[in-house]
C-alpha cells in the first residue's frame, strides 16, 4: 500500500511532463485528432489534479498501490517523448529535422485516459477505506493536517517517538517533541498522526507501530492559545458529545472540561499539541485524559513538562538536507543529480541545515528548469550576497532569535511570489493565528479588492502560496464529524509559520499597515451589515493592534478581543459565507447571530430561527445546531426564551418532528447540550411538544444514534438533585416514557443506547415512588438489568445497569427485597463487579449498588456472603495502596477513597450481624487498620452518630493490630451503619456531593 500523496505527487509530475510535450509539440507533431483530444484531457487532468492536490490535506490516507504503478509507468513513458522531442529540437539547428513532421504517438492519450480513470476512482478508494476506519471508533471524522507530498523522513527521530508512544504500561503520558524554530517539530508529529492512522486502516499485525489509538487529534497551539479556546476545538474534533453514558456526576453545571473528561477516560486517544509553549496550558488537557489517552507535544522548551519522554528533534545530516532541498525543489525520488550536488552542498552550508531555510532557499529555484545547473549556480550567488547583506542589516538580536541564513531564504523566497500572491501575504500576515479559518481571510481579501473577481484571484493567489511550500499550510478538517462518518462539511484552515510571519512583519510592516489603512478608508462610513461583519471578523482574527483599531472604528468594547472561546463556538456559520454576498441567501442571518452573540453573549432568535428553518439548505441548520451545542456549554446562563414564537427551540422541535434524520442528530445534540445547564430545564421541559417528540424517538429504531441522544436528553431532564418534579413532568408530558426506555435495554446490538437508556431510567425513578412503581409494572424490568450486568465487553453499560439497581433500593429496603425475589442472581453478578479493576467507575457503582441492596435484608447480606470471593474482593478494594479517586467535582480535592469507603461500610454492616464476618476482618490487622484510616476522615464530614451502644466491637480485644484513636473510629463506624438514613443508604446527608450520585446527568 501506498500514501495518495505519492500518487498525488506522480501526477504532478505526469502534467509537467505532458506540458512539455504540449509545447514542444506544437512544433513538431502533424496535427490529429488524438493530439488534439491529448491537449483536452491534460486541460481537465490540471483541473482534476488541483481538486485532489487539495483534498490530500484532508484525507492523507492510503490509496490503491495499483494506482501509483499505473501512474509510474504513465510517467516513464511521457518521460520518455519528453526527451525524443527535445532530441528533435536540438537537430533543428543542424537541419536533419524539419517542423510539423512528426506523428503524434495515439498511446499518449491513451496514457491520459487511465490517468483521468485513476482520478476518477480516488473517492470509491477514499469511501473504502473511511468505512473500514469507522470501525474503530470513526477514526475517518478527524481530519489532520498533512505533512504534504514534500515531507522527508527523519528517521531517527521518528523512531525515537513511535518507541515512546509504543511503551506499555505505566509510561508517561505525554512525550515531549523540543528543538530550535524550523527544525520541522510540526511536519513530523503530523506524520505520526498518519502513519497511525495508516496503521488503524490496515490493522497491520507486527508493524513498528500498531493501531493502538483509536482517534487522533491534532491541535495548532501557539504562544496566544488560550486553554477555553482549545478545549472546545478538541470538542468539536471529538464529534462533540461522543458516545460515553458518564457525563456528569449529579452537578449543577457541566463545563467543557468536565464532558472532555468524561468522553476522554476510557478512550485510546492520541492527542498531538503542536508549539506548546506554557506548562500550565498543557497541565489543563492532561488532567483530562484517562490511562488510555497520550500527549504529543512540540514546544522549544525541552524542560517543559517534568514527567515526561523528552525527545531531541535529530540535527540533519548532509544526506537528508539534500533529500530536503530536492523535495522542494521537485526533484525525481528526492535526490539532487551528481552535477548539481557540489552547488547544493554550499547552499546546504549556508544554511547550517535548517529545514525551514532549505525550503524557503529552494523556492528561488525554478522549477522549470529544476536541472539547469545555470539556474542553481544563479541561486547559489543570489543566497551568498543575501546573507552578507542581511548580516550587515539585521540586528543581532534579530538574528538570535532565527536561524542564521533563515532572513536570506525567505527574502529568496519573497521575490519568487508573483505580486498578487504577495499582496495576500502580507493580508495574511495580519492575522493572529497560528490557524485561521479559510472563508475568514477570503472575506477579508475580497472586501480589500472591492472586485467581483475576488473569489477567482483569492483562489489563484492561494494556490501560489501553497505549492510555494515554504509560505503556508493548509489543513482540512470536518466539521460535522458524526458516528456514521465524515460528513461533507469541510473546513480548510490556514497556517504561517510563526517565522514566516515574523519575517514578514518586520521585512513589509511598511506595506502591512498601509494595506490596513486603505481598508480603513475604504469603509470610513461603515454604511452597511457587510461592512460591519468584515471589520468585526479583522477584530476576532487580526493582531492585537489592528483588533483594536477595527474595534475603534466599530464602536464596540475591547472585552470582545478576551473570549476567544465564543469566536470558536461560533466559527462554524462562517462556512456558509464562502460564497459572494449576492449568492448566499444566510448573510442577514449570520451577520445576525454572529454581532450579537459575540458583542453582547445573547442568541438572536431571529438569525437562528432563519438558519435553523432553511430547508433548501440543510448545511446552515446543521451548522446551527452546531454552533448552539458550544454555546450552550461555554455559557452558564439562561439562553432560552420562553415565548413559543419568538424561541428557538420552535424550529428545532419542528426538525425532531419531521426534520432529516442527520438534522435530527444535530438538533438532538445541541438540546443535550442545553440540558445540562439547570437553567435551561424548565424551559425545555415546559416547551410545548418538545418531550413528546423526544420521547416518539425512542421508537425509531432505524437510527440508533437518534434512539441514544434522545435517552441522554432525557436523562439530564430527569436530574434534579433530590427532586423529583423532572420525573413527574416527564411522565406527564408523554406516559410511555418509562417503557420505551425499558425495550432500549434489551437491545444488545447498541451497547451505546443501552447505557443511555439506563441513565434516563436510573434518574426517572431516582426518590420517585409512582416512577418506580410503574417500572415494576413492566415485564423483564429487573432481569434485563441482571442479564446487561454480565456484558464484560461493554463496561459503561454495566455501570448504567448496577446504578439503575442501586438506586430503585436507594432508601426503599422493600425494593431491595423485590429485586432479589425477581432475579436470584442480583446479587452474584454485582459481586462479580467488585474485580473490575479495569473499570474504577463500574466496580465503585457495583459496591454502591450492593450497599444499597443489603440495608436492613438480611437475605440480601447473607446473598452477598454466599457469592464467591465477593468478601476478599471488598477487602482487596478497601487494602489498596492506591485507592480510585472518583472525581465528581473539577476539584477532586473533596473525595478520595470513594470505592474503599463504600466497601468499609458494607464490610462493617456484614460483620454487624455475622459474628463469623467479625471475626474474618478481626484476624486481619491490614484490614482493620485500613478501616480505620478511612473512618478518622468521617469526622470532617460532621455525620450524625447515634447514641446506640456498639454491641460489635465491646468485647474484642485491639490493642495489638490499631491505636486507642483507630479503634474509637471504628465504634463510630457501627453507629453509623445501623442508621438506616445516613452512610449506610447511600450515603445521600453528606453535604458535599461526594456520595449523591443518583441523578448522573449528561
Amino acid at each position: 500500500m501506498s500514501l495518495l500523496a505519492d500518487a498525488i505527487l506522480i501526477s504532478g509530475s505526469i502534467i509537467k511532463t505532458a506540458l512539455a510535450i504540449q509545447e514542444l509539440g506544437k512544433e513538431w507533431y502533424k496535427p490529429c485528432h488524438e493530439w488534439e483530444d491529448f491537449i483536452r484531457k491534460l486541460g481537465k487532468l490540471q483541473i482534476e489534479h488541483e481538486v485532489w492536490k487539495s483534498q490530500i490535506h484532508c484525507y492523507g490516507m492510503i490509496s490503491d498501490g495499483g494506482m501509483v504503478e499505473r501512474l509510474e509507468r504513465s510517467r516513464a513513458l511521457l518521460q520518455l517523448e519528453e526527451r525524443k522531442l527535445r532530441e528533435l529540437q536540438s537537430k533543428i539547428w543542424s537541419r536533419c529535422w524539419f517542423p510539423h513532421s512528426a506523428m503524434f504517438p495515439p498511446k499518449l492519450a491513451q496514457i491520459m485516459q487511465t490517468v483521468l480513470e485513476d482520478y476518477a476512482d480516488i473517492p470509491d478508494t477514499l469511501s473504502r477505506l473511511s468505512n473500514a476506519a469507522n470501525v474503530l471508533y470513526n477514526t475517518s471524522s478527524m481530519r489532520l493536517p498533512s505533512t504534504g507530498y514534500r515531507y522527508v523522513p527523519l528517521t531517527k527521530t521518528e523512531t525515537e517517538l513511535y518507541h515512546a508512544l509504543e511503551m506499555n504500561h505505566p509510561c508517561p503520558l505525554v512525550t515531549v517533541l523540543h528543538g530550535g524554530p524550523g527544525r520541522g517539530k510540526s511536519s513530523l508529529v503530523r506524520q505520526v498522526a498518519l502513519k497511525y492512522l495508516d496503521a488503524i486502516s490496515q490493522s497491520s499485525v507486527g508493524a513498528v507501530i500498531t493501531a493502538k489509538f483509536h482517534e487522533i487529534v491534532v491541535l495548532e497551539c501557539g504562544p496566544k492559545a488560550e486553554i477555553l479556546e482549545k478545549q472546545l476545538e478538541l470538542f468539536h474534533k471529538l464529534g462533540g458529545l461522543g458516545t460515553s453514558a458518564r457525563e456528569g456526576e449529579g452537578k449543577l453545571t457541566v463545563s467543557i472540561s468536565q464532558l472532555l473528561r468524561i468522553v476522554l477516560k476510557d478512550l485510546a486517544i492520541l492527542i498531538i499539541l503542536d508549539d506548546v509553549w506554557d506548562s500550565e496550558f498543557l497541565r489543563s488537557f492532561v488532567v483530562l485524559g484517562g490511562d488510555r489517552a497520550r500527549f504529543l507535544v512540540t514546544t522549544r522548551v525541552g524542560s517543559l513538562w517534568r514527567h515526561a519522554s523528552t525527545i531531541k528533534i535529530q540535527d540533519i545530516d548532509l544526506f537528508d538536507a539534500r533529500r530536503i532541498l530536492a523535495s522542494h525543489v521537485g526533484l525525481e525520488d528526492n535526490q539532487i543529480p551528481h552535477h548539481l550536488q557540489d552547488i547544493a552542498d554550499s547552499m546546504i552550508a549556508q544554511t547550517d541545515r535548517n529545514p525551514l531555510a532549505l525550503a524557503s532557499m529552494a523556492t528561488a529555484i525554478s522549477t522549470r528548469r529544476r536541472t539547469d545547473r545555470k539556474e542553481w549556480k544563479a541561486s547559489a550567488t543570489e543566497l551568498f550576497m543575501s546573507m552578507e547583506a542581511t548580516q550587515n542589516q539585521i540586528s543581532n538580536l534579530t538574528m538570535m532569535m532565527h536561524p542564521r541564513s533563515f532572513w536570506a531564504t525567505m527574502r529568496l523566497s519573497l521575490k519568487s511570489l508573483s505580486e498578487g500572491a504577495l499582496e495576500l501575504l502580507l493580508l495574511t500576515s495580519m492575522f493572529e493565528g497560528p490557524s485561521i479559518p479559510e472563508e475568514v481571510v477570503q472575506i477579508v481579501y475580497s472586501h480589500y479588492k472591492q472586485t467581483n473577481k475576488g473569489a477567482i484571484m483569492f483562489h489563484r493567489w492561494r494556490n501560489e502560496l501553497e505549492d510555494n511550500g515554504s509560505m503556508l499550510k493548509t489543513t482540512m478538517y470536518d466539521l460535522l464529524p458524526n458516528s456514521s462518518g465524515a460528513s461533507d462539511v469541510m473546513r480548510t484552515n490556514w497556517s504561517l509559520h510563526v517565522l514566516h510571519k515574523g519575517f514578514v512583519v518586520v521585512e513589509m510592516e511598511e506595506e502591512i499597515r498601509s494595506s490596513f489603512d486603505f481598508m480603513l478608508r475604504m469603509s470610513d462610513s461603515l454604511e452597511n451589515d457587510h461592512e460591519r461583519l468584515v471589520f468585526l471578523l479583522c477584530a476576532l482574527y487580526l493582531d492585537e493592534e489592528y483588533a483594536q483599531r477595527a474595534l475603534r472604528k466599530l464602536g464596540y468594547n475591547e472585552s470582545i478581543l478576551r473570549n476567544k472561546a465564543r469566536r470558536t463556538a461560533i466559527e462554524p456559520l462562517l462556512y456558509l459565507l464562502q460564497d459572494t454576498e449576492e449568492e448566499c441567501e444566510h448573510w442577514p442571518f449570520i451577520r445576525q447571530v454572529v454581532v450579537k452573540y459575540i458583542c453582547n453573549g445573547e442568541l438572536d432568535t431571529g438569525g437562528f430561527y432563519g438558519l435553523l428553518n432553511e430547508r433548501t439548505k440543510p448545511h446552515s441548520a446543521l451548522l446551527a445546531c452546531s454552533v448552539l451545542e458550544s454555546i450552550a456549554l461555554i455559557e452558564d446562563k439562561c439562553l432560552i426564551t420562553e415565548g413559543r414564537s419568538t424561541s428557538i427551540m420552535a424550529p428545532l422541535v419542528r426538525i425532531l418532528e419531521d426534520g432529516d434524520v442527520d438534522i435530527q442528530e444535530r438538533a438532538l445534540r445541541a438540546l443535550v447540550s442545553f440540558s445540562v445547564q439547570p437553567q435551561n430545564k424548565m424551559l425545555l421541559l415546559g416547551f410545548p411538544g418538545c418531550v413528546k417528540q423526544m420521547v416518539k424517538l425512542l421508537t425509531d429504531y432505524d437510527y440508533p444514534i437518534i434512539q441514544q441522544l434522545t435517552a441522554r436528553a432525557l436523562a439530564n431532564l430527569a436530574s434534579n438533585g433530590m427532586d423529583s418534579e423532572h420525573g413527574n413532568l416527564i411522565l406527564l408530558e408523554s406516559p410511555s416514557c418509562v417503557a420505551d426506555l425499558r425495550r432500549l435495554l434489551s437491545d444488545d446490538d447498541y451497547p451505546a443506547v443501552q447505557a443511555h437508556a439506563a441513565r434516563a431510567l436510573a434518574n426517572l425513578v431516582w426518590n420517585n415512588i409512582e416512577i418506580q412503581k410503574r417500572y415494576f409494572k413492566l415485564l423483564g424490568c429487573i432481569a434485563d438489568l441482571v442479564r446487561i450486568l454480565c456484558k464484560d465487553d461493554c463496561p459503561a453499560v454495566q455501570e448504567e445497569a448496577a446504578r439503575v439497581l442501586g438506586t430503585l433500593a436507594w432508601n426503599n429496603p422493600k425494593n431491595g427485597k423485590l429485586i432479589t425475589s425477581l432475579s436470584t442472581g442480583c446479587i452474584p453478578q454485582l459481586a462479580k463487579l467488585l474485580c473490575r479493576d479495569d473499570h474504577p467507575f463500574v466496580q465503585f457503582t457495583a459496591v454502591w449498588a450492593l450497599l444499597n441492596l443489603i440495608q436492613n435484608n438480611v437475605e440480601n447480606q447473607q446473598s452477598v456472603l454466599d457469592s464467591p470471593g465477593s468478601v476478599r474482593a471488598l477487602v482487596k478494594i478497601l487494602c489498596k495502596n492506591e485507592a480510585t479517586t472518583i472525581q465528581f467535582e473539577e476539584n477532586p480535592s473533596t473525595v478520595h477513597h470513594a470505592a474503599q469507603q463504600a466497601a468499609a461500610c458494607i464490610l462493617v454492616t456484614l460483620a454487624w450481624n455475622n459474628v463469623q464476618m467479625r471475626k474474618i476482618l478481626l484476624k486481619s490487622p491490614e484490614c482493620m487498620k485500613a478501616l480505620a484510616n478511612i473512618l478518622q476522615g468521617l469526622d470532617e464530614w460532621k455525620l450524625p452518630v447515634s447514641n446506640r451502644d456498639n454491641l460489635a466491637w465491646n468485647n474484642v480485644d485491639h490493642q495489638d493490630t490499631i491505636s486507642e484513636r483507630q479503634l474509637m473510629s471504628l465504634r463510630q463506624l457501627s453507629q453509623i451503619v445501623s442508621e438506616d438514613n445516613h452512610l449506610g443508604l447511600g450515603f445521600q446527608p453528606m453535604k458535599h456531593g461526594l456520595w449523591t450520585l443518583p441523578p448522573k446527568g449528561i
